[in-house]
């Protein structure tokens, strides 16, 4: 029900902005985005790419929530399209790299791109996707394929090695944290 709901609202503010406030248009569009079609995922690719420079970010950021496979994969070519402005692909990039059903797709992409987009990025663009990349690595084996993929190439980018290292430390305080909390949940399962 609230899927319906969210998709209306965003559906309205798209049409016409003055149809829903945008505090409550840019969450429903989150939401909407995020159990979204082909249909939904066209038409906000569409704005974006008439849209202002500050909202093309925000509408990019929308495109990466999308889950469904073909507008998921068509979100992370349009952020590895060198026509896509900088900002907008690192936004996209970012909330698809926090998204646990796009995030693998997402570090894909982003090791294919990596050589075309990283030139273009703004260095605190750059530092974010860094740090939404390695952030999410709360498991062993994520955390090492990030720091794989990521370490070589961050020291060209200013700030790169930085970001890198403070992301890369949220995921071992993630790591030691699920480590106590299974500590904690098997003593309490013992007794």
């Amino acid at each position: 029900p609230y899927t319906t709901l969210f998709r209306s609202l965003a559906g309205r503010w798209l049409a016409d902005r003055r149809q829903v406030p945008a505090e409550v248009a840019w969450p429903a569009l989150a939401a909407a985005a995020r159990h979204g079609d082909e249909a939904l995922f066209d038409r906000v690719a569409g704005e974006a790419a008439r849209a202002e420079p500050g909202e093309r970010v925000r509408l990019a950021a929308a495109l990466g929530r999308f889950r469904e496979p073909g507008p998921a994969a068509a979100a992370l070519a349009l952020a590895l399209d060198p026509a896509t402005p900088a900002p907008a692909a690192a936004a996209l990039l970012g909330e698809a790299l926090a998204g646990r059903e796009t995030r693998a797709g997402a570090l894909a992409a982003l090791d294919r791109g990596w050589d075309g987009l990283a030139p273009r990025l703004a260095p605190a663009d750059a530092a974010r996707l860094v740090e939404a990349a390695a952030r999410t690595a709360c498991e062993p084996a994520a955390r090492a394929e990030v720091a794989g993929l990521l370490a070589p190439r961050v020291g060209a980018l200013e700030g790169g090695t930085r970001a890198l290292a403070l992301a890369l430390e949220e995921a071992d305080a993630c790591l030691a944290a699920r480590a106590r909390g299974a500590a904690a949940a098997a003593r309490l399962l013992r007794r």
